[in-house]
């Protein structure tokens, strides 16, 4: 670790944090990728026997060496560690190569919970016996890049994620290996060669096929400098590419609770200008009131507007187990039924009826409890662990809490999080009984129901043998939220003992508090939904639709179109309004050849005149509002090679729907969605998509 305040200013290494294993049998395969909160990072490795990535979070606080595990993919053997890792821009893919055993495997990646699941094998799409040594993502993940290496031969593959059409890209005819594929922050792509004075470069990797502009000896090394296979591993957020997210996802935080918005940029953009929503220029904004925050940045390694909007919820406790009445005879008729773990309702909400049962395990009799030494000299249960090593959902070792609200007319609660402190003791202590060794629990998780749906899951979470306060916030997951009368049932189960053969497994639990509140009306959030498609009705993927609270779109918020080109903009604040458009200027040639020249002859001799709208915006390629012979010549033009883009235009347009596309007046073609008023319900907005030069719609999605 480097405290960059030491070494007087100059940083130095912390002595304290210097050699700690992490670690010690993984493959050369190392990638971090921004958590979900846009501030905390993971770091991802391969160890070898085995197929396990290991996912471990870097914050503030340091290195958290407990890491999130995923068995899937691949198996390493113990000489199967040459070979890279790569992570999308957006950090929800990844890939990895073994080039020893010709592997290469591609996963879904959770930024939030650091799992990693589907895999997909990409040698399934790739010509037999590769050595896939470079890997790189297209800046707009669209694209993946595959370098071969050694004893394959030298090229390098293109792949459409969307389609899976793979595409050879020229190799050349010196044999030096292909090597490492690094993205720049120009968005250019750049591979090295081993044993060779130049580095490669892949000049527009955002388009298909041959277009991406693939160039070899491009930069020419000092006399007497050679290259290697490798390249940098980069930290590709640190590049600062447009369209990233500084602020992070929007958030929602308890009434009383502050927010520290932090620009975190690399010091290589200097110099660097901020200007906030209200004037202010510092790194850091400090938060307390409710609203719609937004930043500009002016670098030399970019521009970028970020917008973030942030609620705020009263989290009051609304139902309190202190657990003190806890008995353990058998004499008095209870047989330990847990019927003394009655709640306390300590805050009583305006807008809803809150009603619990008794703590309890199902069916009692089996599952009984004891009493234990709690929190500051108090009164604490205890109850037995499962000994499996395997979270089971619903078992019977599990604790049950039942929570019922029931919400007044015209309101919405919201049950905002739960606490409670657990011990899983190394010597268990029963009062009025016995004490000795406990083979305690070394896991416990989580499961909450809604109306007897699963609604939230935590599993794996490791123990603690002192008493520890432990919290979980539903803030910002809208299944907590209630309008009609609902039931909540909380499932803690311990288990996974430790294994030192003691009889006693003996997990702790005091002090539990249910948190929730009242959301105001006027702060109600809404959705806004929707789907971009051709006008065949094909989902169009990569489109970033663009969200704004005025019509210049000055500040805005993103969201990229999935493959099936979906979109959503949740937790938006109703009773405001809203601007919505979509925008995509990548692959200018898709779709646009010769045939739809000879389309625009037609029409311009008025053999074939066109007879819908959607022909002519996208005849109208220099968007001038008219079709005519210079939309012609530019056509030609970009087909020949001497331009790759239309003038005054980007290569897709849409519009939202519904609107009439039978009209022959461009100017009617709408696209800027308005909405004056957002309700409290979800808005769907549509878009229909027209490729620009596209005149037969015969363009790749």
């Amino acid at each position: 670790m480097v405290d960059m305040e030491l070494n007087n200013g100059l940083g130095d290494i912390v002595n304290e944090t210097k050699n700690t294993l992490v670690l010690d049998h993984t493959s050369e395969k190392v990638i971090s990728i921004l958590h979900e909160n846009g501030h905390d990072v993971w770091v991802i490795t391969h160890t070898r026997n085995s197929s396990e990535f290991y996912a471990f979070l870097v914050s503030a606080s340091g290195i958290n060496i407990t890491p999130t595990i995923s068995l899937i993919g691949s198996f390493y053997t113990n000489d199967a560690f040459i070979g890279p890792i790569k992570a999308s821009h957006r950090g929800d893919k990844i890939v990895a190569a073994n080039t020893i055993h010709y592997m290469a495997d591609m996963f879904d990646f959770n930024n939030a919970t650091g799992k990693i699941t589907n895999f997909y094998d990409l040698n399934a799409s790739l010509p037999p016996i590769q050595q896939i040594y470079g890997i790189e993502f297209s800046p707009n993940d669209s694209l993946l890049y595959l370098s071969q290496n050694l004893l394959g031969g030298n090229n390098i593959y293109q792949i459409d994620l969307a389609s899976e059409e793979v595409t050879l890209l020229t190799p050349s005819d010196l044999y030096q290996p292909y090597g490492a594929l690094q993205s720049g922050p120009d968005n250019k792509i750049y591979m090295a060669r081993s044993s060779i004075e130049f580095i490669d470069v892949i000049h527009q990797p955002d388009q298909n096929g041959l277009n991406c502009e693939y160039d070899d000896q491009v930069i020419q090394f000092p006399e007497n400098t050679l290259s290697f296979v490798g390249l940098p591993s980069y930290c590709l957020y640190s590049f600062f590419l447009p369209n990233t997210q500084i602020l992070g996802r929007d958030t929602i935080l308890c009434s009383g609770e502050i927010i520290d918005l932090k620009i975190d940029i690399s010091k290589d953009c200097a110099p660097i200008h901020i200007t906030w929503n209200d004037g202010s220029t510092g790194f850091v904004k400090t938060i307390d009131q409710p609203g719609m925050y937004w930043v500009d940045i002016e670098s030399i390694c970019g521009n970028l507007t970020d917008t973030i909007q942030i609620g705020f919820i009263p989290c009051l406790p609304i139902a309190y187990y202190d657990l003190e009445g806890c008995e353990s005879y058998m004499s008095n008729g209870t047989n330990m039924d847990y019927s003394e773990f009655v709640p306390d309702y300590p805050i009583i909400l305006p807008c809803a009826e809150v009603s619990a049962k008794n703590v309890y395990r199902s069916p009692p009799q089996e599952n009984k409890h004891s009493c234990t030494p709690g929190v500051n000299e108090s009164v604490a249960m205890c109850i037995s662990s499962h000994p499996s090593c395997s979270f089971e959902a619903g078992h019977p070792t599990s604790l049950i809490i039942d929570v019922q609200i029931k919400p007044q007319p015209d309101s919405l609660v919201m049950l905002t999080g739960l606490e409670f402190f657990e011990k899983a003791p190394i010597q268990y202590s029963w009062i009025d009984g016995g004490s000795g060794v406990n083979n305690y629990p070394t896991k416990y998780g989580i499961r909450i129901l809604k109306n007897g749906s699963e609604i939230y899951r935590n599993e794996e979470i490791s123990t603690s043998t002192d008493w520890s306060l432990q919290t979980f916030s539903f803030l910002n997951d809208s299944t907590f939220r209630v309008r009609d009368s609902s039931l909540f049932r909380i499932e803690l189960f311990p288990y996974c003992p430790i294994g030192n053969g003691a009889q006693v497994s003996a997990w702790d639990i005091d002090e539990i508090r249910l948190y929730g509140g009242c959301v105001p009306l006027q702060n109600l959030n809404s959705d806004i939904t929707g789907m971009v498609i051709t006008k065949t009705e094909q989902g169009i993927p990569m489109v970033e639709m663009q969200l704004s609270d005025n019509s210049s779109f000055t500040n805005k918020i993103t969201d990229i179109t999935s493959t099936t080109g979906t979109y959503s903009f949740p937790l938006l604040e109703s009773g405001n309004g809203y601007y919505l458009q979509g925008y995509k200027n990548d692959d200018v040639l898709n779709g646009v050849s010769a045939i739809d020249l000879i389309h625009l002859q037609k029409h311009l001799l008025g053999i074939s005149p066109f007879t819908m709208l959607h022909q002519y915006i996208a005849a109208d390629v220099n968007h001038s509002g008219a079709v005519n012979v210079l939309d012609l010549v530019l056509i030609q033009k970009l087909l020949l090679g001497s331009i790759t883009s239309f003038p005054g235009n980007t290569s897709w347009r849409f519009g939202y729907l519904p609107q009439d596309m039978s009209g022959l007046d461009m100017s009617a073609f709408k696209e800027v969605y308005n909405i004056e008023y957002l309700d409290k319900d979800p808005h769907l907005v549509n878009f229909v998509g027209i490729k620009i030069g596209d005149l037969n719609g015969d363009a790749k999605l």
